[in-house]
């Protein structure tokens, strides 16, 4: 009976470690399932220098979810207390808050698992065009905005 409990309990193990493996390398995509115009407002909050903004036009909100949309993301860690550049709230036409991420860099995006730990979601600098849409739209509403040099470069 001993010998049983063990080769279960082994296999168990295996398939445990083959799952999470598989979570770990699959890629991820922000926002499927979301459709453009279910978005009305996202909200923007600027870690830097605190700027706070909201999206509320149609084609903007738009564009930016798109953008997400077609980026395939793999997970490249974990990290506790990283600062932020932007970090985006979307909202659907109830006020129910669809989803909240960060914009780390253009290479970057990050997920809140906790209070305390967030999953960093890495691609190939496709978020260029994502963090420039977010630059206008900051400067617009910020005349005093400079441009952040490191965030194309930053890593946590």
């Amino acid at each position: 009976m001993k010998q049983k409990t063990k080769i279960v309990i082994g296999i168990l193990a295996l398939l445990l470690m083959i799952c999470g493996l598989a979570w770990w390398f699959l890629p991820v995509r922000f926002l499927r399932g979301v459709a453009p115009e279910e978005v009305v407002t996202v909200q923007v909050c600027n870690g830097n220098n605190g700027h706070e903004f909201e999206i509320t036009d149609a084609n903007a909100i738009s564009y930016l979810v798109k953008e997400i949309q077609q980026i395939a993301f793999q997970k490249e860690g974990f990290a506790s207390e990283v600062p932020i550049w932007y970090q985006l709230t979307f909202f659907n036409k109830s006020g129910e808050k669809i989803v909240t991420f960060g914009v780390q860099n253009t290479s970057l995006m990050r997920k809140e698992i906790t209070q305390k730990w967030t999953v960093f979601y890495g691609c190939h600098g496709e978020l260029n065009a994502v963090g420039e849409e977010l630059e206008r739209l900051e400067s617009a509403q910020f005349p005093d905005y400079n441009k952040d040099p490191a965030f194309s470069t930053y890593k946590p």
